[in-house]
């Protein structure tokens, strides 16, 4: 039982107000970032960040949000092992049936749920519906800042990403380094285009197709086969 939330979800947000710039990326990103930092101070790893489970309390503009925390794990001492999660959002060591700890939690706080939907739309990684092609990439950690989205975005905001999405999760900033950083602490103001909100509406209407919860079995029959072993 969580509190009534009336001001819709991320994507819903960014449709309605048709202005969200940095500044509100980095909002919701230092809401989500204190929350993680106080479940990973007590060894808890959240595992499926995404749009969809953060919600806004109140339509109001600087509204606080809140979020779903299931499937939420308790390291008890040893990493998870079970693939848990939304496959667009997931971290490559879950991808690649890896043990993983919390910072798998930073990979999905930027992909593309709180960044790069929230400021250039398009995924990071292949924003087709080729689920092989997918996890084959999110694997290999490659992306890139694709023109015209990234091309107004600040330094600083593509500085966080290259230190979140780095393929050993020893080298991703930790939750509370995350609240630390530049483009965090004070991002610049901006507003989107009508490109953006095309794009948006667009990656909406087909974001269900590749947004399958790993160890589910896409109708094309491209993703990589997954443990579904549980812990």
């Amino acid at each position: 039982v969580v509190e009534f939330c009336d001001g819709g979800d991320v994507f819903e947000r960014v449709v309605n107000l048709k202005k969200f710039g940095e500044v509100d990326a980095t909002r919701v990103i230092r809401q989500v970032a204190s929350d993680l930092q106080h479940l990973h101070e007590q060894e808890f790893v959240h595992r499926d960040l995404k749009p969809d489970n953060v919600m806004y309390l109140t339509k109001a503009q600087d509204s606080s949000i809140n979020h779903r925390l299931w499937p939420v794990w308790r390291l008890q001492r040893r990493p998870c092992t079970t693939p848990c999660g939304t496959s667009h959002y997931a971290a490559p060591e879950v991808l690649g049936n890896h043990p993983y700890g919390i910072q798998s939690d930073i990979w999905s706080l930027i992909i593309p749920c709180y960044f790069f939907i929230i400021i250039c739309v398009l995924p990071p990684f292949d924003p087709s519906n080729n689920m092989k092609n997918l996890y084959h990439l999110i694997k290999k950690a490659k992306y890139a800042f694709s023109s015209p989205f990234w091309d107004e975005i600040s330094d600083d905001a593509k500085d966080f990403v290259k230190k979140c999405l780095v393929l050993d999760p020893k080298e991703r900033l930790t939750a509370s380094q995350v609240l630390e950083h530049p483009w965090v602490a004070a991002a610049s103001k901006g507003e989107f285009s009508e490109k953006y909100l095309e794009q948006l509406q667009k990656w909406q209407s087909t974001r269900h197709q590749t947004e399958l919860h790993i160890g589910d079995k896409p109708k094309t029959g491209d993703a990589d086969n997954v443990d579904e072993t549980e812990n």
